[in-house]
């Protein structure tokens, strides 16, 4: 059985991003320019789930666990989305709880870009749903922040830690250098947190937070599947973010790395 560690990692994977700071990390097939025109979205998306040889029929996967994700913005759809996907999908009904940045339920209002499908709001459902689609027995917590600032992002990890967190998935960046959230991630993982954070989908140099020392960068890539449905090839994806941070010192691990 795979640990829940491996399973937020497939979270992580499906998030890749908009330039800018601070952005959410995702791309809408049909919307924006997508690096492979033959690609198409795994309908329904419990499909994708055995290609990486998770046992489907164990609806006790992530029991015991809590995945926390923080996004900006409100969500104010999340938890009815989020019911109707685990329908479509054949889940069970998700141990779901929404807290503002400060751990309470004073939400802030929704993107307001999300009417034009460019907002947080898209990320935010991917990310929820996602998490019940691969760990359905795990508690699902979804901290929203007043803004993408740093100080807000920063407040809703540290609201991730309160709340008894094992492991939280971060699906937004910016630019190496904005260090606003240091302090919050070594907090996290000092407390014994996993952090995993998407490393983009420009194609570009590496990002924050996925470049700091305290979380585990993700990035993504190209999954394939036999006419059958069984896994054919998986690839890194020439769109995803990543390379060496210009500000964090590499480990031993990764200097001894073959191609580094």
């Amino acid at each position: 059985m795979r640990s829940l560690a491996s399973l937020v990692v497939l979270l992580a994977l499906l998030s890749v991003c908009f330039a800018g700071v601070r952005r959410p990390h995702f791309k809408i097939l049909g919307k924006h320019v997508h690096p492979d025109a033959t690609a198409k979205p795994f309908n329904p998306a419990s499909k994708f789930v055995p290609l990486y040889g998770i046992d489907t029929s164990d609806s006790s996967r992530g029991a015991g666990q809590t995945i926390c994700i923080v996004d900006a913005y409100g969500a104010s759809t999340a938890q009815s989305d989020l019911a109707i996907f685990s329908s479509q999908n054949g889940l069970g009904t998700a141990s779901f709880q929404k807290y503002d940045q400060n751990g309470g339920t004073n939400y802030p209002k929704d993107d307001p870009d999300d009417a034009s499908g460019d907002g947080w709001g898209v990320e935010t459902a991917l990310d929820v749903q996602t998490a019940h689609l691969i760990a359905p027995a795990a508690k699902i917590v979804l901290v929203v922040t007043d803004s993408a600032s740093d100080d807000d992002l920063a407040a809703g990890i540290q609201t991730c830690v309160d709340k008894g967190a094992n492991h939280i998935s971060l699906s937004f960046g910016g630019p190496e250098g904005d260090n606003g959230l240091d302090d919050a991630l070594e907090s996290a993982y000092e407390s014994g947190v996993s952090i995993f954070a998407s490393a983009g989908d420009s194609g570009a140099e590496a990002e924050s937070p996925a470049s700091s020392q305290y979380v585990v960068a993700v990035g993504g890539t190209n999954l394939r599947a036999n006419s059958d449905g069984s896994f054919a090839s998986e690839t890194a994806w020439s769109g995803s973010g990543g390379g060496c941070s210009k500000y964090t010192a590499a480990i031993p691990e990764q200097k001894s790395a073959a191609g580094y």
